[in-house]
């Protein structure tokens, strides 16, 4: 019931359990599934803890435990439930499958995959064979291990009541040697009943982890294609991006994610059209108004190639990088995340960044005045932001805010502040399918409106107050082992300002000159209107994945927003290989 998501069933039918034997173990055990399934991980510790004080010899206890604090994010505290455990029973392999889990949540893979080594090593003694593992007795969850008797000669528990649908291993036939000595005695086997040993549980879960983290940690290379379109007027806020990016993931020593990038890009801006009124939204084209020709302006195009290099481990991750290299304007890029645990389940998030603003090619590439021959655009936001989480069971909260400074060629500098809040919860679960709805709040707000072309403006949308409320909605689905996807939406209310905005806010001289043509020419302005608006905003994405084989894994994104004053449609398509490593 819990594995389907029917948690309020499933505690009817063990609470009377409970209450006739509330020290049961296994009973507890089943209420911290619950809780944990509920993602509520620290009920699931305490009701552990309390069950391992009365019996601290209790291995699935113990590992129920462990699997707690780590879901708590309470690393320090798993850690010291594996050694106090290892005490005990150190030659369990099943600890150091516990030791291993709690090296993968701190992002050292090359220590678990060193541990589940060790935990199969030992499991194989166990079952008296070095080389190949052979049916177990089967395994009580929460039995302690017995010492061998005198009596018995055997590590069996031959009066443990065994697991439904489970049989004894014939404890005579736990060595090889047993049928060797058969054959030198000429004991005839019967082929019909001669059948392939069973895969002892804890050796095939053990190399089921171990196969997971080889994936991790293995190397791997993937390509896509990528197009973005973004609404607008030609030679201006239009923009279609190509890329086709390539990266190649390593984990140095089992530590961490190390990622190279290369983005090879491409941008198309449009042709600004030869009317009168296009050209002297341009550059410095204003004024020409009432001169010679005005200069037009060539396509806007750029191409490049970014480069990017990030590392990450546990809760932290940095990265540096460049805007593509061959754009009129190149920026250095980077920044750093901490997304530590800070509490009950409470999470800080603090990012500092220095990142491109993607809204249009003045923005993202820079490009050229044709009557001055200056760059301007290539904006860069460099930004602070902080962000408390809070995940109570399966509610998840969030509220953060920052600010940031933009900067660009021949761009008047900005700032800006940003706040949000909000959460979802899933109104639908099982094992595989997933419905969460939510809500989000959004404010943020800039000094300047930079949104224009002309010389000195950015080229980035950028309202002196942006308010938005979305009721976000998703479904995610594990169909089988080899496909997954997820698809979803939002919907809300938008409203913004823009206040009226100098045609050459950074250039005094520039800006006076063409305040001055205004008195002769009525059509001419020296000012961006000031504009309020409100409306629907929202999108819709979709993702899924396909995993061809244990190497090779295809799989797609695609986004539609509207926003603002634009709408955006988004794709990748993208093929990623695993160079699995032997086991």
């Amino acid at each position: 019931m819990n594995e389907q998501g029917r948690a309020a069933e499933a505690y009817d039918q063990l609470a009377p359990q409970l209450a006739e034997d509330p020290a049961d173990p296994d009973l507890n055990m089943a209420l911290g599934r619950l809780y944990q399934a509920a993602r509520n991980p620290r009920e699931a510790l305490a009701i552990n803890e309390a069950a391992l004080r009365g019996d601290a010899g209790n291995v699935e206890v113990r590992r129920s435990a462990v699997a707690a604090a780590i879901a708590a994010g309470e690393l320090g505290r798993a850690d010291a439930l594996v050694r106090d455990g290892l005490q005990l029973l150190p030659q369990e392999p099943r600890l150091y499958v516990m030791a291993a889990d709690v090296a993968r949540a701190r992002g050292n893979n090359g220590r678990a995959l060193r541990e589940l080594r060790t935990a199969r090593d030992l499991r194989r003694q166990q079952l008296g064979s070095a080389d190949a593992p052979l049916a177990p007795e089967p395994l009580r969850p929460f039995a302690r291990p017995v010492a061998d008797d005198a009596n018995a000669g055997l590590s069996y528990q031959l009066a443990r009541t065994p697991l439904a649908g489970q049989a004894y291993a014939n404890p005579f036939r736990r060595n090889p040697a047993l049928d060797s000595d058969a054959a030198q005695l000429g004991i005839q086997r019967n082929p019909a009943l001669v059948r392939q040993r069973p895969v002892d549980p804890l050796t095939n879960d053990i190399d089921r982890r171990v196969a997971e983290l080889n994936q991790e940690v293995a190397p791997k290379a993937q390509v896509g294609v990528s197009l973005r379109g973004r609404s607008g007027d030609g030679g201006l806020d239009q923009l279609t991006q190509a890329m086709v990016p390539v990266e190649a993931v390593f984990s140095p020593g089992g530590v961490g994610t190390l990622k190279l990038q290369a983005q090879p890009t491409f941008l198309s801006g449009g042709t600004l059209g030869a009317d009168p009124g296009n050209l002297q939204r341009f550059g410095t084209n204003p004024l020409f108004a009432l001169g010679a020709a005005t200069p037009r302006p060539g396509d806007q195009t750029a191409s490049g190639v970014g480069l990017g290099l990030s590392y990450s481990l546990g809760w932290a991750t940095a990265d540096i990088g460049s805007t593509p290299l061959g754009f009129r304007q190149q920026n250095l890029i980077g920044g750093v995340e901490l997304a530590p645990s800070i509490g009950r389940d409470l999470r800080l998030r603090v990012v500092g960044e220095r990142r491109a603003v993607t809204d249009s090619l003045l923005a993202y590439a820079g490009t050229e005045d044709p009557a001055t021959g200056l760059t301007m655009g290539g904006v860069t936001r460099t930004r602070g932001h902080l962000q408390l989480e809070w995940t109570p069971g399966l509610l998840s909260l969030y509220a953060g805010g920052g600010g940031a400074t933009l900067r660009g060629e021949n761009v008047a500098s900005n700032t800006q502040y940003e706040f949000g809040a909000g959460g979802s919860y899933p109104v639908y679960r099982t094992a595989t399918q997933e419905v969460r709805a939510g809500l989000d709040l959004v404010y943020l707000g800039y000094e300047r409106n930079l949104r224009l072309f002309t010389l000195g403006h950015g080229g980035y949308f950028s309202p002196q107050s942006y308010f938005a409320a979305l009721i976000p909605v998703s479904y995610k689905e594990q169909v089988n082992e080899n496909f997954s996807y997820s698809v979803g939406g939002s919907v809300g209310f938008q409203t913004y300002n823009e206040r009226r905005s100098p045609v050459f806010p950074n250039d005094p001289a520039r800006q006076a000159r063409l305040e001055g043509l205004v008195a002769n020419a009525p059509l001419l302005n020296a000012f961006y209107p000031a504009r309020s608006e409100a409306g629907i905003v929202g999108g819709a994405f979709a993702n899924a994945e396909y995993k061809v084989s244990d190497s090779l894994r295809l799989g797609g994104r695609a986004q539609f927003q509207r926003a603002g004053n634009f709408t955006e449609g988004t794709g990748l398509v993208y093929a990623r290989y695993t160079f699995n490593q032997a086991p």
